[in-house]
């Protein structure tokens, strides 16, 4: 295993960690010499006693920053300097749904510097999605990085945290002429839409719409798991995002999964709906 630091933003509106967000803990544990979870809230004292019973570390913030602001506070209270691997994740997913080694494997065989799971094409240009980074030992040594860290801020809009950051990382990388990757490749640009019949003034006609018009794990996450995605966005199951819907009855009978969906049937209140 490499010398790999995993530092998990994570929050949570009554200060706990749910049943599936421990579950993450432990499979994130197996891969990580140390592991830190930055929670943007205080946490119950019987879920401070399991991170602790886990070997985990802990920091409490306030609730301002989003991820980026946690995972700079985490990192700037701790020597990086054994470290060849830092991987940066949060609480927004559900899973692994499968054993994360054969990606760490894949990955260190690719010639990049640094890498997330997915790509996305919102906000009008191509990024990687923020909540699964890794950052390997060119990155790490880089002026950029520390450059990047220095100037991450305390912003409380989220779309602002996502503009500036989620959707400019790539490019802060690239300019200093490091290279990243996404482990899923991107779709396609003929792929990016499809079509339907719209009536016009001179008939009938077939009309390209953006199928991606935010993001692939919101709109394809079936797809992407028969792909190798190891996650589900938790906004899918509760959140902004249910409106989208996901088939998860088809998702628990998926070969090559190894997940108990019942970590999150407490969490969820809609899971009776969503499975039929």
């Amino acid at each position: 295993m490499s010398e790999r630091l995993i530092v998990f933003a994570h929050f949570d509106a009554a200060g706990t960690l749910p049943k599936y967000v421990r579950y993450h803990l432990q499979m994130l544990k197996k891969y990580a010499r140390r592991l830190i979870v930055a929670s943007n809230c205080a946490l119950q004292d019987d879920d401070r006693a399991y991170l602790s019973e886990i070997g985990t570390d802990l920091l409490e913030r306030k609730n301002i920053g989003y991820d980026f602001a946690a995972w700079r506070d985490a990192l700037g209270a701790i020597d990086k300097s054994s470290f060849d691997e830092i991987v940066l994740t949060n609480s927004s997913v559900v899973g692994p749904l499968r054993d994360l080694g054969p990606i760490f494997t894949e990955m260190a065989g690719r010639k990049c510097d640094f890498w997330a799971l997915t790509q996305s094409n919102s906000g009008g240009r191509a990024h990687l999605q923020s909540y699964f980074l890794s950052f390997g030992p060119r990155a790490l040594r880089s002026d950029a990085w520390r450059d990047w860290w220095d100037r991450v801020e305390d912003l409380i809009d989220k779309r602002e945290v996502i503009s500036r950051y989620e959707i400019r990382l790539r490019d802060h990388f690239a300019a200093a002429g490091l290279t990243g990757e996404s482990y899923i490749a991107p779709p396609r640009r003929r792929d990016m839409f499809r079509w339907f019949l719209r009536r016009q003034n001179s008939g009938i006609r077939l009309t390209p719409a953006p199928r991606y018009w935010t993001s692939a794990v919101i709109h394809s996450p079936v797809e992407l798991i028969r792909q190798g995605l190891p996650y589900l966005k938790a906004s899918l199951l509760w959140g902004h995002n249910t409106r989208q819907g996901v088939p998860l009855a088809e998702l628990m009978a998926e070969s090559g999964l190894d997940y108990d969906w019942s970590l999150i049937g407490a969490h969820n209140s809609t899971i009776a709906t969503l499975q039929v």
